[in-house]
Order: C-alpha cells, then structure tokens, then sequence
C-alpha cells in the first residue's frame, strides 16, 4: 500500500492569507513556486513526512527548488517559524497540518478499500494453484 499522496486539496485564494504575503514579501512570487515545490516533495515523500536528518537530503531538496544549501535551510527555517508557519518541524521531518489531513484521509480510504477485497487461493484442475480475488461490498 501507498504511504504518500500523489494529489492534495489546494485552494485558489490561498495566495491571499497572510503567510503566503509574508512569504512572498521575503522571498517574491518564487519564493510561493518554491513553497509549491517543496510542499509537492513533501506529499511524495514516506507518510508524507520530509526527512531532513540527513544533509544529502538537504542538498538534493536545495537542488530541486534551486537552491544552495544554506539557502535552502534558512528557506526551511523561515517557513517553520513561528511569523510563517507554511511547515510545521516534528522532530526531524517537516510537513504541513493540511497534508498530514489529507494523508490520514486516503489511508482510512486505502485500509477501506484493500479490506474490501478477498483473495482466496484456488487450486486448479492441473493441479497449479492461482489467487482468486473477490470485491465484496
């Protein structure tokens, strides 16, 4: 089963609340793309958590929004902060509260769904076995 997410929920006005105008007064309309960028690693990443334990992480997310190292992590640190707040840090991984939302939705839907098929081992007439699935509802 899939523990990330290969779409999430993102509303049109979003541009207008206050922590994307923080964000794009530091950082300019880039800045926003690279917050959309980043925020896309994250939902691909496992439990869509972004681990950034590890500086070869680090550089190769720095490299993916293009930008250096020490770039990248004051980006990380500015939009963790308080002011911001775009990512919240658990530990050593960030995500989003909306994300970790919308991850726990599709995995009660995932867990529904793979509970919902049957697989019954079927021996055959020659004597080779095949897996039989049955969708109940």
């Amino acid at each position: 089963m899939k523990h990330n997410l290969t779409y999430y929920q993102h509303f049109s006005d979003s541009h207008n609340e206050p922590q994307f105008k923080l964000l794009r007064a530091k950082y300019g309309w880039a800045g926003e793309g690279k917050y959309w960028a980043l925020k896309n690693i994250i939902a691909s990443s496992d439990n869509c958590l972004l681990d950034i334990s590890n500086p070869l992480n680090l550089g190769m997310y720095a490299v993916d929004i293009d930008f250096t190292f020490d770039e990248f992590n004051t980006f990380l640190s500015f939009l963790c902060s308080r002011e911001c707040g775009l990512l919240i840090r658990v530990e050593n991984y960030v995500t989003t509260e909306d994300m970790q939302e919308t991850f726990e939705n599709v995995m009660k839907q995932r867990k529904a769904s793979r509970d919902r098929r049957i697989k019954e081992i079927v021996k055959q007439s020659n004597g080779t076995y095949r897996l039989l699935e049955i969708n109940s509802k």
